[in-house]
């Protein structure tokens, strides 16, 4: 009720008022001489709609601008009906003005910063703890119309980039369909290619005579990932020799230089116990392994810390075709369930990433090509 009677007092500030003479009749005013140019309607728009919102700013309580509320508000609704699963979530749009937001989408900077935070996320295959996404410089939008024919969604006007910062559990590893088959992909890469060094063979990396299914993760922890998988392998007289419960402890690490996710020294645990005591012996690879990343996404650190995988880096952003962002993600679903991703073997003790805890003599080195 405060902001109608805002608006209606507005509107009877700016509406010309009657001449009333001593009868109480109304009278025309005579005709004045010209003045100077009138303002243009452009402008006359514009001071009316910061006039408007001013006015119903303040019967609100509030300083944000009109638009930028109903942005987040849009916003919030649309990650809600695309995440499968969301617990909390805080979206912050930053606007200096809705006129400029409505009239100007195509200027640079229409809206200062959009910054997001969410927790308990799962879409497209992916799961995450906590997530946290930053459009520092502002971007450019559209903000769609439920009305139009055929209706359209938000969508940006201009590439965009942003920083990110994610946090996997060890349940969200095990509960992601793509994270948990990338993994898998590259302990088979791992496997093959120590297999490969033992029997003085190299097996194709789509060989049938090795079979590696990751089970569980069994722990995070002192910068380390350890993997619990089946083993099946082929014999030369063609019977079969099972492995159960292997046991390979890795550093997991990310390549800048040549945008991989690194397997970096990888051993396989044996455990022994006896006389009240247990014993973990870690046999080494000779071989790491790598998975490539999209080029639109730089992570610039990759640390295993307290039971969690916490990642941050970069993500570019381009104009979002909603049909083939649908199509996509149905192929990475149908990816992670079937055709496991591609992994390339790397050398074991390769450093790729500028971490306090490696070499440095070896940081931002290529890694080499291992045949």
């Amino acid at each position: 009720m405060a902001a109608i009677t805002a608006v209606v007092s507005l509107a009877s500030l700016l509406l010309p008022r009657p001449v009333v003479d001593g009868r109480g009749c109304c009278m025309r005013k005579s005709a004045e001489p010209a003045g100077p140019p009138s303002v243009p309607p452009t402008a006359s728009l514009e001071s009316l709609a910061l006039r408007l919102e001013t006015s119903v700013q303040a019967a609100l309580g509030t300083d944000k601008t009109l638009v930028a509320i109903a942005a987040q508000r849009g916003l919030e609704l649309l990650l809600r009906a695309a995440c499968e699963e969301l617990g909390s979530l805080s979206i912050t749009v930053e606007a200096s003005s809705s006129w400029q937001m409505i009239t100007l989408p195509q200027k640079p900077g229409s809206v200062d910063s959009v910054s997001l935070s969410a927790t308990g996320v799962s879409a497209g295959g992916f799961r995450v703890s906590s997530a946290n996404l930053a459009f520092p410089r502002g971007l450019s939008a559209e903000f769609g119309s439920p009305f139009a024919s055929p209706p359209t969604l938000p969508n940006l006007l201009e590439p965009a980039e942003a920083s990110f910062s994610v946090r996997f559990s060890q349940d969200d590893l095990t509960r992601s369909p793509i994270l948990f088959a990338s993994l898998e992909a590259l302990l088979r890469e791992v496997i093959r290619s120590g297999a490969s060094a033992a029997i003085g063979r190299v097996l194709p990396a789509d060989s049938d005579a090795l079979r590696i299914q990751l089970r569980s993760i069994e722990s995070l922890r002192d910068g380390r990932v350890t993997l619990v998988a089946d083993g099946s392998t082929r014999a030369e007289d063609g019977s079969n020799l099972t492995l159960e419960g292997l046991r390979v402890r890795t550093r997991v690490r990310v390549s800048r230089v040549e945008k991989l996710i690194v397997l970096q020294s990888p051993e396989l645990i044996s455990t022994f116990e006896g006389l009240g005591a247990k014993l973990e012996v870690g046999l080494p690879f000779l071989r790491g392994a790598g998975i490539p990343l999209p080029q639109w996404l730089d992570i610039d650190s990759l640390k295993v810390e307290d039971g969690s995988i916490c990642a941050s880096g970069t993500v570019r952003i381009q104009p979002i075709n909603y049909e083939k962002l649908a199509a996509e993600l149905q192929e990475y679903q149908r990816s992670a369930d079937g055709r496991p991703p591609a992994a390339t073997t790397v050398d074991a003790d390769a450093v790729v990433a500028d971490d306090d805890d490696g070499p440095a003599s070896s940081r931002n080195r290529a890694l080499p090509n291992a045949k």
